[in-house]
């Protein structure tokens, strides 16, 4: 990535690549041509936000803002903890492939969390989607079809983000179209493959200029591919996609953590075990299961989906109890900064898997479970337009992972080094690591 970022052509060609798939360079140069046209038509000056300082400006000699984009793009947590390091604990602007943000600080989202006056509509993503049927629906109803689902893989050697993800989309499956859709081949291969196409055609989509995106849809393949797909199984598809995204990589994750501190596998069996007990699959058996929620809120914390959280624009001009001044139309994001802060955090770079349990036990239980928000967590983001399906993530989560330990011995190969996929302000579990996993006898019948 270093020798990508930092050699011009191959940042040339990453270009070439994202903006219009691998197509022909025929199609690619006018169009960009055209768009640097446009762009000198439309250039003005913002003095709306000037206040506030930008942490990847454009050169003087540049007509728009796309190498700062693609810098973001690229090396978005860098950008950001260069701009820390500049300016500190004040707000600025950023250029990013979502468009230009005005960064918050954490204490910022208590005022924005619930405010009207900050649409969430409105920016190209928040990140998580807040339709009102998923925010209604009860989870008691469907743990046994989750546990049912979810013990049926017989692995060896795989790729773990790919299993987690064909798991996730049957259980997912299960509950919004029933067990005959849940396990057609035809049915989880559009699944996967529309949530694969859906996000890298976005990113591409995003580093094409605003009025160019309409004619990018149908050069980029990976859109051409979503409108193939969307037309086959549109009805069922978005429920699917938005219950498995994160999810995934919350699983995926917090598994990789885990494999790597090999310590916590026994005492996480144990308590499944004495929880699974205690009364079969129902909803309180997964609220017991509090070290294994400590492990997937400490993974959420080092690395959650996005390395900012609580993406709005303001519909007004907006002036927060500090003074500071929002002017109408712009986007605001908050600051993830107190998720790694030493005074809220002991020892906050270091994975500890029982972080959360002490913090619960120190009178804190609410506020220090894994579907609990707030400024210093902002994981599943805050407020009103916090993740609406965060319960349901949560428990499939602890169901997959536990019936996963208490199945298979698993490790990491001997060789192999997680690398987290990033692009922009999504951060995403190593979609390429590899697994060992052997058959063990559980303790329990499940």
């Amino acid at each position: 990535m270093e020798s990508l970022y930092n050699t011009t052509s191959n940042h040339a060609q990453l270009v070439l690549e994202y903006i219009g798939g691998y197509g022909n360079g025929l199609v690619i140069f006018p169009t960009v041509l055209a768009a640097a046209v446009v762009l000198i038509i439309l250039r003005h000056n913002d003095t709306a936000a000037s206040s506030f300082p930008i942490a990847n400006p454009k050169k003087w000699f540049e007509l728009s803002t796309s190498r700062s984009v693609l810098d973001f793009a690229l090396a978005g947590r860098e950008v950001l903890l260069s701009a820390r390091e500049k300016f500190g604990p004040k707000p600025f602007r950023i250029h990013t492939d979502m468009g230009t943000f005005i960064m918050l600080r954490p204490e910022h989202g208590e005022e924005v969390r619930n405010d009207p006056c900050f649409s969430v509509d409105a920016p190209a993503i928040e990140g998580h989607p807040t339709k009102p049927k998923l925010r209604r629906r009860s989870l008691k109803n469907v743990l046994r079809s989750l546990a049912h689902q979810s013990v049926t893989q017989m692995w060896k050697s795989v790729v773990l983000g790919d299993e987690i993800k064909r798991v996730i989309s049957k259980m997912s499956a299960r509950i919004f179209v029933g067990p005959n859709l849940s396990n057609n081949e035809r049915w989880l291969e559009l699944v996967v493959n529309y949530g694969n196409n859906s996000i890298e055609g976005v990113r591409r989509l995003r580093l094409w200029p605003r009025v160019l995106k309409s004619l990018a849809v149908h050069l980029i393949p990976k859109c051409r591919n979503l409108q193939a797909q969307v037309k086959e199984a549109w009805d069922f598809l978005m429920l699917a996609v938005v219950a498995m995204g994160t999810t995934v990589d919350l699983i995926t994750q917090a598994l990789v953590d885990t494999l790597r501190h090999p310590e916590l596998i026994q005492p996480l069996r144990e308590e499944a075990v004495a929880a699974i007990s205690d009364g079969g699959w129902k909803k309180t058996l997964l609220y017991n299961m509090k070290l294994l929620d400590s492990v997937l809120n400490e993974s959420q914390r080092l690395k959650p989906n996005q390395i900012s959280s609580m993406f709005r624009q303001a519909l007004v001009d907006v002036t927060l109890s500090d003074g500071m001044k929002i002017p109408k139309g712009h986007q605001v994001v908050v600051s993830t900064d107190r998720m790694r802060d030493p005074s809220i955090y002991e020892n906050p770079e270091v994975f500890d898997g029982y972080r959360f349990i002490r913090m619960r036990e120190e009178g804190q239980e609410a506020a220090n479970q894994l579907v609990t928000t707030s400024i210093n967590h902002l994981g599943f983001g805050h407020g009103e337009h916090g993740c609406p399906g965060r319960f349901f993530a949560a428990n499939e989560a602890k169901i997959v992972i536990s019936q996963l330990l208490l199945k298979y011995d698993m490790r990491l190969e001997s060789d192999a080094e997680p690398v987290l996929l990033r692009f922009g302000f999504a951060e995403e579990a190593d979609p390429n690591l590899k697994v060992l996993v052997k058959r063990r006898e559980e303790e329990i019948a499940l």
